[in-house]
């Protein structure tokens, strides 16, 4: 099966994969531009299948992004195999006389000849699947489990103790004073890891073992703490490009040797509710304050 890795990055080598019907990068769609042109598109990213162009130092297949009006290095012939039955040869239009063959696991620009059974290549049509992503991919998802946004309010235990905590009244960046109010701040148990597949998913759950993490302050940033490293990006993304896919992005992350691909740090604290809160609602608040 012709795939990218499961990387969406521009540049990336087309590889014969083993078959996986939960591979993104496997699915492809061929496209006719005219009689004799054809481009293949992937179906999640915008890449499509690239000869390299005048790039003498590219003689392998490779992905880049392209468009109907200007497919650029894109374009493609696919050539029927004579006497063999849904065998074709994938050729490149701008490359006269050439075509891609299986040289290892890459397909490699060589001499055009259909004889040659390490360039054919079969087509199964198939729906594009709903291959299912996890809930931090969906991009109409903004929250979970977050009560509407409003203003900036702090609830006291009274009239007299609101008007007697000027200084949050003037400056509401600053730490309320009221019987209603109990900080989080200080001290907590942190475990980080370097993508989602990799975190505790039931570390909030009474009894998980957290003996062993790390402490952090909070609030803070743990890549100031000493974990994972501060990213400054200009007009780059630090991810590939391929919402809402979050992926590596290769040359820039080397494959999270870098920095995480999409890393999640988990918090613990135990705090006990002052006398009578068990009583009253009670709302936690996470935010950062500068």
């Amino acid at each position: 099966m012709l795939g990218n890795g499961e990387v969406a990055e521009n540049g990336r080598p087309i590889l014969a994969e083993p078959q996986d019907s939960t591979h993104r990068g496997q699915y492809w769609s061929v496209k006719m531009l005219d009689l004799n042109r054809r481009v293949v598109e992937n179906a999640y990213f915008v890449q499509h299948f690239d000869d390299g162009g005048n790039n003498a130092s590219i003689d392998y297949l490779l992905q880049w992004p392209a468009s109907l009006r200007n497919p650029g290095n894109a374009q493609l012939t696919i050539l029927p195999v004579p006497g063999q039955e849904d065998a074709y040869v994938i050729a490149s239009f701008n490359k006269k006389e050439k075509m891609f063959a299986l040289r290892g696991d890459e397909m490699k620009i060589v001499p055009l000849n259909l004889k040659d059974s390490t360039a054919w290549v079969a087509f199964d049509e198939v729906n594009k699947p709903k291959i299912k992503s996890p809930w931090w991919e969906d991009e109409t998802i903004f929250a979970l489990n977050r009560l509407p946004a409003h203003a900036t309010y702090q609830p006291y235990a009274s009239e007299a103790e609101m008007l007697k905590d000027k200084t949050f009244y003037n400056t509401p960046w600053s730490v309320p004073v009221s019987e209603r109010y109990l900080s989080l701040n200080g001290t907590w148990k942190f475990n980080l890891v370097s993508e989602p597949k990799l975190r505790p998913t039931t570390f909030f759950q009474e009894g998980f073992d957290v003996s062993k993490w790390d402490d952090i302050p909070v609030p803070s940033n743990w890549e100031m703490q000493g974990y994972d490293h501060p990213i400054y990006c200009n007009v780059e993304y630090p991810h590939a490009n391929t919402p809402p896919y979050i992926m590596a992005r290769p040359g820039y992350n080397d494959g999270g040797a870098n920095y995480g691909i999409n890393p999640v740090g988990s918090y613990v604290r135990t705090f006990n509710l002052p006398q009578g809160w068990s009583k009253q609602r009670t709302i936690i608040h996470f935010f950062w304050r500068i």
